[in-house]
């Protein structure tokens, strides 16, 4: 009897793992099968995306890699489009604030920025921030002069080193409060030289060599930030002659024209009327013209600005001698500067320089 009961409680037990078993791989074959499910919901969604955004020959909105827009041994590079060598696509960023007074011109390097900002500081004067990558190779880059905050928002949305000297109260502080990377010549004059042929406070330079030095000393973390969207130049043979956009600043000596080159698909700066040459001699041109319209306040008696950066407003966006109307957008000052069509989507850029004028509400531009 008692052979009898424990060969059923074995059996008994034997069924309950087999049970226990196919129960087990019920399940699990139920967790892959979900999964799958998840995973392919996920591409859809993705892809769907994907689709539904503007694609461009040289569309550079992904991390850099070793076989994204590859030509060859080239690739797009982030900031600006164009096509340079394998490693160079995500080179390290610096912002230079350039003195724009006329007794600073011509500036050194600006013919070789990949994106610059334009805005007004004190009194109706402008005042340049140019962006240039590591690896240029640049002798001479300035005049440099001191800090705004809305600049300082600017170059953090690139991550970019913010190249200075001195600033005005609130931008210090801002630069300390948002941990910005930059590098300040009152502290840091071994980067930096003055030249003793121009007058001071116009007469501060540096170069690329001095700043990549100073990126290594501080072992400073490559850029991070979301690329815009670049594209073809326009065939020859449908662009225009001429044509022309003007931003007339307050004061005479900053007023704007940029004059439309149709061989090199470009526009050549004026300024004053003059041409506006870098120190080499070279016109200064630029194949994205994009005029921003922004509020600023004056905050104390030295007309010091606060500029309204964050949110949104009214945008023109020329290249190929066409201008059209647009929104920019900002959501947050590390975010970066968005232009979108009348459509709702992202401009589309030439590759190479985009110059970024930024106009307060009253000052008036126009293009023919």
């Amino acid at each position: 009897m008692d052979n009898k009961k424990d060969f059923k409680l074995n059996n008994e037990i034997e069924i309950r793992r087999k049970k226990a078993k196919i129960f087990l791989i019920i399940n699990f074959v139920i967790f892959l099968i979900s999964l799958a499910l998840l995973v392919g919901v996920f591409y859809f969604i993705s892809k769907s995306k994907n689709s539904s955004a503007k694609v461009s020959p040289i569309d550079i909105s992904q991390e850099e890699s070793g076989d994204t827009n590859n030509i060859g041994n080239y690739v797009a590079r982030k900031i600006d489009g164009v096509m340079v060598p394998a490693g160079e696509a995500n080179s390290f960023l610096m912002a230079l604030m350039i003195d724009n007074h006329s007794d600073a011109r011509p500036p050194s390097g600006l013919d070789k920025a990949h994106l610059v900002f334009e805005a007004e500081v004190e009194g109706g004067i402008t005042r340049i921030m140019g962006v240039f990558s590591s690896g240029q190779n640049l002798d001479e880059m300035g005049p440099i002069r001191s800090a705004r905050p809305y600049f300082i928002d600017w170059a953090r949305e690139l991550s970019a080193l913010y190249a200075h000297v001195g600033g005005s109260p609130d931008a210090l502080v801002k630069i300390q409060q948002d941990k910005i990377l930059d590098i300040n010549e009152f502290f840091n004059g071994k980067y930096f030289w003055r030249d003793n042929n121009k007058p001071m406070p116009h007469n501060v330079y540096t170069s690329s060599e001095k700043l990549e030095k100073y990126l290594n000393d501080k072992n400073a973390d490559r850029n991070r930030f979301v690329p815009w969207f670049f594209k073809e130049d326009e065939k020859f043979e449908i662009r225009s002659e001429s044509g022309s956009i003007k931003i007339d600043y307050r004061l005479g000596m900053y007023k704007v024209e940029w004059k439309y080159d149709q061989e090199n698909n470009n526009y050549l700066r004026y300024v004053a009327g003059d041409p506006y040459r870098s120190k080499d001699g070279e016109v200064v041109s630029a194949k994205n013209i994009l005029i921003q319209v922004a509020s600023a306040i004056e905050l104390d008696d030295k007309l010091r600005l606060e500029m309204d950066k964050i949110g949104y407003g009214e945008s023109w966006v020329s290249m190929d001698w066409k201008c059209e109307p647009g929104i920019w957008e900002k959501k947050h000052p590390s975010d970066r500067t968005r232009f979108y069509g009348e459509d709702g989507r992202d401009a589309m850029f030439n590759a190479g320089m985009t110059w970024i004028q930024v106009v307060r509400p009253g000052i008036e531009y126009s293009y023919e």
